[in-house]
């Protein structure tokens, strides 16, 4: 979106300033995340594309965050099917990881709250449709492929 609009939909940039939020969050940049300020670098040897330095998180859904977090998100195209991968490290001990691929969304994460409620979400609630493509999420048991993940780029150890 362009910047411009954005701040014609904001009353103004000078509430964000002094309270640090929004009065109200912009639809345009309503989204389970909105990041902001993140670097992106191209990685030829594994040809993906991926974050540098820390991620800021504007927002998760309605609630405005605004800070920056350890992390790394990561983009492979492949012939059959791209793939998103991640990770999100809020403090030393919770960290979230995610992997897309073909319509699967692959959670896990160390948060024993946000666990419980993932494993609790009968299997008919974690498929829906959207514009004719159907989309499913799972809670993975196995830190492997986090730790796999993580353990790809040092900045993370």
């Amino acid at each position: 979106m362009n910047l411009w609009v954005l701040k014609s939909r904001i009353n103004s940039f000078s509430e964000l300033n002094l309270s640090g939020q929004l009065k109200k969050v912009p639809e345009e940049i309503l989204s389970t995340f909105y990041f902001a300020d993140v670097k992106w670098t191209w990685n030829p040897t594994d040809e993906t594309f991926s974050t540098v330095g820390p991620l800021g998180i504007a927002s998760m859904d309605k609630k405005q965050l605004f800070r920056y977090v350890k992390g790394k998100i990561e983009i492979e195209r492949r012939r059959n099917a791209d793939v998103l991968r991640m990770y999100i490290e809020l403090d030393a001990g919770t960290w979230y990881y995610f992997e897309y691929k073909l319509g699967i969304m692959n959670i896990i994460g160390s948060d024993k709250e946000f666990l419980t409620i993932m494993t609790e979400i009968k299997d008919d609630k974690r498929r829906f449709e959207e514009n004719n493509k159907k989309y499913t999420f799972q809670y993975i048991a196995s830190k492997k492929k986090r730790d796999d993940f993580v353990s790809r780029f040092p900045d993370l150890n």
